[in-house]
């Protein structure tokens, strides 16, 4: 597995004590694919999963979803049954799981509907892929919509773009076949120092 999340890691010189953090603030991400892009195969940005009403016409489903970069199809190598590899690049998609296509719209065809996330956001269901392992990192998130909607409907996600005190994010890696994950974890040791607010 050549996925990772990123973490801060810092060391009080005084007590010696170590604390650690995967909660990252957006300018981090935007350093990351600066100036170290040379380790990763993909780089990123994601809101934490969480519990989510999705509606079509009179139903409402309770479903566990991420907003996250479009390149997830590829990272995360989805199989995709309907729609291409580039189902997120709308701003407004979403790409749902077999099971949660199935539920929702059972025999009907599910592409180009529209969901309604929590009854404020439409988006519109451009892929269907397989559902993920239940025991894995991603396996219980049952659909996948854009971090750039999250953004278009949340003013204070576009604001925290240059602010280094919001820590309200994940950033996921996929380190490249040529690179040991120890040499990106090194490569990438003193970002925060050397990259960080000033």
């Amino acid at each position: 597995d050549r996925i990772a999340q990123v973490r801060l890691v810092a060391t009080d010189p005084h007590i010696g004590e170590t604390t650690g953090s995967e909660s990252m603030p957006l300018p981090l991400a935007a350093a990351l694919k600066a100036n170290y892009h040379q380790y990763f195969e993909h780089i990123l940005i994601a809101h934490w999963p969480g519990e989510n009403t999705l509606s079509y016409g009179d139903k409402k489903l309770p479903r566990r979803g991420q907003y996250i970069e479009e390149d997830v199809i590829d990272m995360l190598s989805l199989n995709m049954i309907k729609g291409s590899r580039t189902a997120l690049h709308d701003p407004h998609s979403i790409i749902v799981s077999r099971s949660t296509a199935e539920t929702i719209f059972g025999n009907d065809d599910p592409i180009n509907k529209i969901l309604k996330i929590n009854n404020e956001t439409d988006a519109t269901v451009t892929g269907v892929y397989e559902d993920l392992p239940a025991n894995g990192r991603f396996g219980e998130v049952t659909y996948f919509a854009p971090f750039e909607l999250m953004k278009i409907s949340n003013p204070w996600v576009k604001e925290s773009e240059t602010n280094w005190n919001n820590s309200s994010f994940i950033i996921y890696v996929q380190v490249k076949d040529n690179i040991a994950m120890e040499s990106a974890d090194a490569g990438i040791k003193d970002l925060y120092y050397k990259d960080g607010p000033k």
